[in-house]
């Protein structure tokens, strides 16, 4: 047991001296979150209905795509997605927030801050449809190129009303192709 204690104890410390000492830097920030709307009516109209508060909407998890680590061995043949891809998962914990699932956008809001792009598309994030995605937690992208994703199927979870709109599900997405390949629900 002692071991382990020291051993973890000397992890902390050599993380803290990293963090301390510059080790890391910031490579991307944002003020607020907002995504890539359809148009700007749309993105006013979700504001007013309440279904777009740029205050609520946090980011809770992040995996990264980089297609140029899937050659020909393995398994990626060149696909419709040749640039990395930041993936990010914003929990609908509570109301306002009008998608969970997301890539980082070349395009930029007016504070600088990098758009969120829906993922796969906006009608994926349909709060109506259980075949959607209704409140993702975490991504995990694997060797083989896949983004696998793990939907809670609940809303407003840090509200004093959650709501379980669907069952929880695993969705698995093949990036090397841009194909839903998997949905797998879990009975509850």
């Amino acid at each position: 047991m002692v071991p382990y204690c020291l051993l973890t104890l000397l992890l902390h410390s050599h993380l803290i001296a990293i963090i301390q000492g510059g080790g890391m830097k910031t490579l991307y920030e944002w003020s607020g979150v907002d995504f890539t709307w359809p148009s700007s009516r749309i993105r006013d109209n979700a504001i007013r209905d309440g279904k777009y508060d740029p205050s609520k909407v946090a980011i809770l998890d992040v995996d990264v795509f980089d297609p140029t680590t899937y050659g020909p061995n393995n398994g990626y043949a060149g696909g419709p997605n040749k640039e990395k891809r930041i993936f990010v998962t914003t929990p609908k914990f509570q109301p306002g927030i009008p998608v969970t699932l997301s890539t980082l956008s070349s395009k930029r809001a007016n504070d600088g801050s990098h758009l969120l792009e829906p993922f796969p598309n906006w009608s994926t994030h349909n709060e109506k449809d259980c075949d959607g995605l209704i409140s993702v937690y975490r991504v995990q992208i694997d060797e083989c190129g896949k983004l696998w994703v793990l939907d809670t199927g609940k809303l407003n979870t840090f509200t004093g009303s959650p709501k379980k709109l669907c069952n929880p599900q695993i969705v698995v997405y093949d990036l090397t192709k841009g194909d839903k390949i998997v949905r797998k629900k879990i009975p509850m």
